[in-house]
């Protein structure tokens, strides 16, 4: 159990979440270089934002980091980047941040 666990929290962000959701590279620039510029200044090795297309599923907010070894992926859901003004985009992204780095998915 711990072996399929660990392989599915490095692996789902590869191979998994492409195949359930659509993810397209952020249409909205200017929330893109400021995530990009709390990433670097948090040690996070993103260098795109990727837009999910959840509007189809949910009206619920979300982002997340993911991803290990030079495949971390910043994703913003198409809700949060309609609803939220940049300072709330940035509020959730750094919320998400801290999980990656102080590695809250490698800990399960």
């Amino acid at each position: 159990m711990i072996i399929f666990l660990f392989a599915s929290v490095f692996i789902s962000p590869l191979y998994i979440e492409p195949l359930s959701i659509l993810i397209n590279r952020c249409r909205i620039r200017k929330s893109e270089k400021p995530i990009l510029a709390m990433a670097r200044a948090n040690q996070i090795p993103a260098t795109q934002v990727f837009e999910v297309d959840a509007s189809r599923q949910t009206t619920r907010v979300s982002a997340n980091v993911s991803g290990f070894l030079g495949t971390t992926r910043i994703a913003l859901n198409d809700n949060l980047l309609k609803q939220c003004t940049l300072p709330e985009i940035r509020m959730v992204m750094a919320h998400e941040m801290g999980h990656y780095v102080l590695n809250h998915g490698a800990k399960l």
